[in-house]
């Protein structure tokens, strides 16, 4: 009876809700990602919308689909410019679709303002100057990535990621001394955290 009516209208909004908890419970991400886009279509902007859209991005990175996770995150954006989840999630997307650029772009937006153009050193800094580097690293730009991984590090030396992505970096850059030295910090903090 709700495949008839979705069929009769598609844009129904109660029967789309209904469907998407069906497909939730199916675990039919194919379906629920057609049955939340017309149901986004319905929706007016605002928190809610967004929510949705975070929850479609998710759904396109479980099927690999990198560009509709692009295209809605996009619209997230639009919805909520300073929403810092979304704009991760957003540059995951657009290295993921060769779009470094980008990604490069609204990092660095990310991190002046979370470190008030230099003047403060954070946690979150450090991780956004670890996708950073990144960013720089899968564009092929290795000078860049590591004076970035660099600075994650010395901003939060404790950032287990920012110590293997650089340790490993030297190493393939065949600094061994520096490579040896952040090996040897990441087996003393895995030795504090085990207890």
């Amino acid at each position: 009876a709700l495949k008839s009516s979705l069929d009769y209208d598609p844009d129904h909004l109660e029967a789309n809700r209904a469907m998407a908890d069906i497909c939730r419970q199916r675990g039919d991400n194919g379906t629920l990602a057609n049955v939340l886009r017309r149901e986004l279509n319905q929706l007016p902007a605002n928190p809610q919308k967004t929510g949705k859209l975070l929850e479609l991005a998710q759904i396109a990175t479980e099927l690999g689909d990198s560009r509709l996770l692009v295209e809605t995150l996009e619209e997230a954006q639009a919805l909520a410019p300073d929403n810092k989840e979304v704009l991760l999630k957003l540059c995951d997307g657009y290295v993921a679709t060769g779009k470094q650029d980008k990604a490069i772009q609204t990092l660095e937006a990310l991190i002046q303002s979370e470190t008030n153009g230099g003047k403060k050193r954070t946690k979150d800094a450090a991780q956004y100057l670890h996708r950073l580097a990144n960013a720089y690293l899968s564009s092929g730009n290795a000078e860049s990535g590591l004076k970035n991984l660099e600075a994650a590090y010395n901003m939060d030396i404790s950032n287990i990621d920012v110590l293997v992505s650089l340790s490993k970096l030297y190493y393939e850059r065949a600094d061994y001394e520096n490579a040896q030295k952040l090996f040897r910090a990441l087996l003393i903090q895995r030795f504090d955290t085990a207890g």
